[in-house]
C-alpha cells in the first residue's frame, strides 16, 4: 500500500489547515511516519493546555496510543475545542462508548471535512473531547481543510468551574455523560439513499468493500451516520448493518449483511497495513511560595503556574469563585492552593504554552526531580525550544 504514509501526511495537512494547534503522538504508527517521541498521555495533556488557552486543538494518534491515553482523556477539561483523530487499526468505538466520548466515523473526504467541522465546533460547545475514527479504508483525495479560527490565546482557570484545571479533577473522579443535545447533532448527520429496509453502513466499510457488491444492496435504503457514539435514535427502518465488527449490530439488535465479504476485505487491508508499518525496515515547591504570593504585585500580568501531580498533596482543592470573563482575569491569591492554575505534566504543558503564543504573563512549572529524570527528552526540548524563562 504505497500511498498509506502519504495519506497520513495528507491528513496532517488537512488538520493544520483546520486547527490552531496540532499535536502528533509518538504512538507506534505515527512514530513510523513522523518520528515523534511524545507519549500519548502527554500529548493529551499538551492538547488540554492548548485548549485551556482557548485554542482549537487536534491530536493525531493510532488506536494503541488512544488506549494508552484513556486515563488522561478521562480527566481532560475543554475550553477551546479538542478533537482526537485516531488512526484505528482495530476498533476504538466500544471504548468511546465506555468513556462517554462522542465518536465520529467519516467515510470519504467530504465527510472527513464534516467531521472536522462538527468536532471542532461542538467539542467547545459541549466541553467534551471528540473522537474521529480514521483508517486505511478512508479515501480523502481532494479533501481540503477548513479555515482556522484565529484566536489570541487567553487563560482563566475559573472558566465555568472552580479550579477546573486544578487538583479536584484528579482526586474527585469524573463521570462523563453525553449531553442529550448530542443526539440532535447525531440525528442531523444522517445520510439516506434509496428505499426499502434500511441498512446502516459503517464508515469503515463504505469504501472498496462495497464497490463491487452494490447489487447485493439493491432495494435497500443505505443509511450512513457520521456519529457512531451516540448513535442517533429512530434510524429510518434499519434492519441490517454492514460493519467490520459486531459493534453496530449489537447496539441496534439487528442482523448483519455481507459478513464474510467485509471481514475478508478488512483483514486483507489490515494485513497490508501491518506489512508496510511493521515489517520494513527540582526541588521542593514550597520554597517558591513567597515568590508566588508576591506575583500579584506585577500589575496586569497573568502568569500560569503548573504543578507536577507528584506535588499535588501540597495544595488545597479550594479555588476562587467562578469568573466568566473572556480575557484573563487578575486575581490576588489568599493561599498557596489558589495560586496553582494547572495540575498536569509540567514539561508537556511548558511546550504547549510556548507554542500557543500566550502573552499575558510568565509560565512557571514546578516539576519533581523524578519527573525531570523520567522525561529527559521533554526536558531537553523545553530547554532548547522555549524563549521564555523557565522556573523550576
Amino acid at each position: 500500500m504505497p500511498g498509506l504514509r502519504n495519506s497520513i501526511v495528507h491528513i496532517i495537512s488537512i488538520l493544520r489547515n483546520s486547527f490552531s494547534e496540532v499535536v502528533v503522538t509518538g504512538s507506534i504508527i505515527m512514530n513510523k511516519v513522523f518520528s515523534v517521541r511524545v507519549r500519548p498521555d502527554d500529548a493529551i495533556r499538551e492538547a488540554e493546555v492548548f485548549s485551556s488557552t482557548f485554542r482549537d486543538t487536534a491530536v493525531l494518534m493510532d488506536d494503541v496510543g488512544f488506549l494508552n491515553s484513556l486515563g488522561a482523556l478521562d480527566m481532560v477539561r475543554v475550553r477551546g475545542s479538542l478533537v482526537v483523530f485516531v488512526y484505528d487499526i482495530h476498533d476504538v468505538r466500544p471504548f468511546c462508548e465506555i468513556m462517554g466520548l462522542p465518536c465520529l466515523e467519516p467515510w470519504d473526504g467530504e465527510s472527513l471535512v464534516q467531521s472536522i467541522r462538527e468536532g471542532r465546533d461542538y467539542s467547545e460547545v459541549f466541553e467534551l473531547p471528540y473522537v474521529v475514527r480514521l483508517g486505511p479504508w478512508l479515501s480523502i483525495d481532494g479533501a481540503k481543510g477548513l479555515e482556522v479560527v484565529r484566536r489570541s490565546p487567553t487563560f482563566n482557570k475559573n472558566w465555568g468551574e472552580v479550579m477546573r484545571w486544578g487538583l479536584n479533577r484528579l482526586i474527585g473522579g469524573f463521570s462523563r455523560e453525553l449531553p442529550n443535545e448530542l443526539l440532535i447533532r447525531a440525528q442531523d448527520s444522517i445520510n439516506v439513499a434509496g428505499g426499502g429496509d434500511g441498512v446502516l453502513i459503517s464508515g469503515s466499510t463504505l469504501g472498496p468493500s462495497l464497490k463491487d457488491k452494490v447489487d447485493k444492496l439493491a432495494g435497500y435504503a443505505l443509511v450512513k451516520s457520521l456519529y457512531v457514539n451516540p448513535l442517533p435514535k429512530n434510524l429510518p427502518n434499519v434492519k441490517y448493518v454492514v460493519d467490520i465488527d459486531d459493534f453496530l449490530s449489537k447496539k441496534l439488535g439487528v442482523g448483519r449483511l455481507m459478513m464474510d465479504d467485509v471481514a475478508k476485505w478488512y483483514n486483507d487491508l489490515m494485513s497490508e497495513v501491518m506489512r508496510e508499518f511493521f515489517f520494513r525496515g527540582a526541588g521542593d515547591p514550597l520554597m517558591l511560595i513567597e515568590w508566588f504570593i508576591a506575583r500579584h504585585r506585577r500589575v496586569g500580568e497573568v502568569p500560569i503556574v503548573i504543578l507536577d501531580p507528584a506535588y499535588a498533596y501540597d495544595i488545597s482543592s479550594e479555588g476562587l469563585s467562578p469568573s466568566y470573563d473572556m480575557l484573563p482575569t487578575y486575581f490576588e491569591p489568599a493561599r498557596f492552593g489558589q495560586v496553582i492554575d494547572i495540575v498536569t505534566s509540567p514539561l508537556a504543558a511548558l511546550i504547549a504554552l510556548s507554542r500557543s503564543g500566550y502573552e499575558y504573563g510568565r509560565i512557571i512549572a514546578i516539576a519533581s526531580p523524578c519527573t525531570l529524570i523520567a522525561n529527559q527528552d521533554l526536558h531537553l526540548k523545553c530547554r532548547t525550544s522555549l524563549n521564555q524563562t523557565i522556573h523550576y
